[in-house]
């Protein structure tokens, strides 16, 4: 918190693609959704204990990262931002190769398959793909989830798209710009798009897909927890994130803002999710 004060703001960065985590809305000038809503109520939990401790008046900014050579992990390393918000799954690999830590989960999701909603076509799991082509995004949890169970199973092949929307819309309108694990470059037919279920609902609906274009599993292949990322020398700073978001986990507001961001774009709000809140919650 030193270092914030010092600096008079604090940076939230976050991803401009990871709606309903992270987005800017047309019209606004500041970025929106479900983990930039937590950040801010972090931020003003900054500013208030900087403000009672020194007097300093901190400001608030936003800066857009992306995944692109892990830029967002990067950006948080070298001080750029301050807390990263957005899509981002929480894994003890990361925290081991990059300077960060990780709050409390913020929102737990699961690596599905979307294919094209034909009965003879939809894709459960890896079994029902044998023979096909499935398209992923490089350099994410899910990828590095499904290398290695392509290769044990050795008749699906793997490909690595520019977008999950683009490969989405590649499900009907083959073909489609991919590359290929060897590094090359080619235009093939997919069969099933995998990623984190809420993140293919929502690149569906950017998409201009429907669900009777589109189907989108049930059945997790893999859990993954989002959470917010701080650096790993800011040790105040994670544990004041996690008193906030375990005050805001203990009310109602948590379900407040998740049915503002989530349910209010098509999801649900199962008890169990409910009940998940509950638990992680850190008591005083």
């Amino acid at each position: 918190l030193a270092e914030i004060a010092a600096a008079k703001r604090f940076v939230i960065g976050w991803r401009p693609e990871g709606r309903p985590m992270s987005w800017l809305p047309p019209g606004n000038a500041e970025p929106d959704g479900f983990s930039v809503a937590l950040c801010r109520r972090i931020a003003d939990a900054v500013a208030e204990r900087i403000c009672n401790a020194t007097g300093t008046k901190i400001e608030v900014h936003f800066r857009p990262v992306t995944e692109a050579k892990n830029e967002r992990f990067r950006a948080l390393e070298d001080r750029r931002i301050d807390i990263l918000c957005g899509t981002t799954t929480r894994t003890l690999s990361r925290a081991e190769e990059f300077d960060i830590d990780f709050t409390l989960p913020v929102f737990l999701t699961g690596g599905v398959f979307a294919s094209p909603n034909r009965k003879a076509a939809r894709v459960r799991g890896l079994q029902d793909l044998r023979g096909g082509v499935l398209g992923v995004l490089d350099d994410t949890t899910t990828s590095a989830v499904l290398e290695p169970r392509v290769d044990a199973q050795g008749d699906v092949t793997l490909v690595y798209l520019r977008s999950l929307s683009g490969g989405l819309r590649c499900l009907l309108d083959a073909p489609c710009p991919v590359r290929l694990r060897d590094g090359s470059r080619a235009d093939v037919s997919l069969d099933a798009v995998a990623g984190d279920q809420l993140t293919l609902l929502r690149q569906r609906d950017a998409a201009d897909l429907t669900a009777e274009e589109v189907w989108v599993s049930r059945d997790f292949f893999s859990f993954e927890p989002y959470a917010l990322a701080i650096s790993s020398e800011r040790r105040d700073l994670r544990l004041l994130a996690d008193r906030v978001l375990s005050q805001v986990y203990r009310g109602e507001e948590v379900k407040t803002l998740l049915s503002i961001y989530i349910e209010r774009l098509g999801g649900n709000l199962p008890q169990a999710l409910l009940n998940y809140y509950t638990i992680i919650a850190i008591p005083e």
